[in-house]
């Protein structure tokens, strides 16, 4: 019978502090190594700005995160955002590339694929980043559209997490479930998103079984709607990857 990892953890998140946590920066730089800094550049057609947290070309990093924002609008101030997770243990020592796309573009189109393709190949090279050790987190539809696009790289990840945003099984080719089969995937849920709720996660995790994807794991964060706190989101995820 197969072995469903499941993990389930409570997080409490005080509503009124959280936004702070998550958005100041921290009053102890110390926590952000000196080797490390962030750098934007401009994206290839048909992407937007990508933000690059990472040391020095040819020195180590711990690990490598690529991040996937959810649907934005036009007018969003930072759509590399999820860059503050280099504020959460362990990530400040990880390289975390932070890509960005424009309303109307998928992350599954072609060019955006191989786009992040390239950006990781070389960050992997700079920084002696194994296989073992790069992942990716989607957000909302970032998620929904990262599973796919980490079935479609699978060479390059080991594994997938994914919070408020589950991907339909028809969407991916017999070839790409198969190379996901072989990859960690990490579905989280908030108790009190309206959309993407944590019955959908069962399904989801039901439907990925079924697909022969069993090495799923669940984590559930409590009091949490449709939203992407990084400090309530990083520790879950830190604990997910180490998990192994």
């Amino acid at each position: 019978m197969p072995r469903i990892e499941k993990i389930r953890a409570v997080v409490f998140a005080l509503a009124v502090g959280l936004v702070a946590m998550v958005f100041a920066v921290p009053s102890d730089l110390s926590a952000w190594p000196a080797r490390f800094g962030l750098t934007r550049i401009a994206g290839p057609a048909p992407m937007g700005p990508i933000a690059v947290w990472a040391p020095k070309k040819g020195e180590p990093a711990d690990g490598m995160l690529t991040l996937l924002h959810g649907s934005q609008g036009a007018n969003t101030p930072d759509p590399t955002w999820l860059a503050w997770m280099r504020n959460q243990t362990p990530f400040n020592r990880w390289v975390l590339i932070v890509p960005s796309i424009p309303p109307g573009v998928h992350w599954t189109d072609k060019k955006v694929v191989a786009s992040l393709a390239a950006l990781v190949d070389l960050k992997a090279t700079q920084h002696s980043i194994p296989l073992n050790r790069s992942y990716v987190f989607g957000f909302s539809a970032g998620g929904s559209q990262g599973i796919p696009v980490v079935a479609t790289l699978a060479d390059r990840f080991a594994g997938v997490a994914v919070l408020a945003g589950f991907p339909s099984m028809g969407s991916l080719s017999v070839s790409q479930r198969t190379r996901l089969a072989s990859r960690r995937v990490l579905l989280m849920c908030g108790s009190r998103d309206p959309s993407a709720t944590c019955a959908s996660a069962d399904a989801a995790q039901r439907s990925l079984a079924k697909s022969g994807i069993t090495n799923v794991a669940r984590i559930d964060l409590a009091g949490l709607g449709h939203d992407c706190p990084v400090g309530l989101v990083g520790p879950a995820l830190a604990t997910w990857i180490g998990a192994k």
